[in-house]
């Protein structure tokens, strides 16, 4: 689903389920970094998975080195499981 600032109804990125409709993914343009709209996306999909389409178990692969998809993540009570 694509992220629009409603404002000014400009795209800024995307944020949905990926590959195996359990990977909650992110991708905001790097002008609307720390503004905590990835924290807002990522937490209305995963509240939009959870109670609408009843998945049980939600994924989200980050690399280990994007601290900043990391703390989205932790935010949103998406815990780290493996590597």
């Amino acid at each position: 689903m694509s992220v629009v600032i409603r404002e000014t109804n400009i795209v800024i990125g995307y944020c949905g389920f990926y590959l195996q409709k359990i990977e909650l993914g992110y991708r905001l343009h790097s002008d609307t970094w720390n503004q905590g709209l990835a924290t807002e996306a990522a937490h209305a999909i995963k509240e939009y998975g959870f109670e609408t389409l009843g998945y049980v178990r939600l994924i989200s692969t980050i690399n280990a080195e994007n601290a900043f998809s990391i703390r989205v993540a932790e935010t949103c009570d998406i815990r780290f499981e493996k590597e």
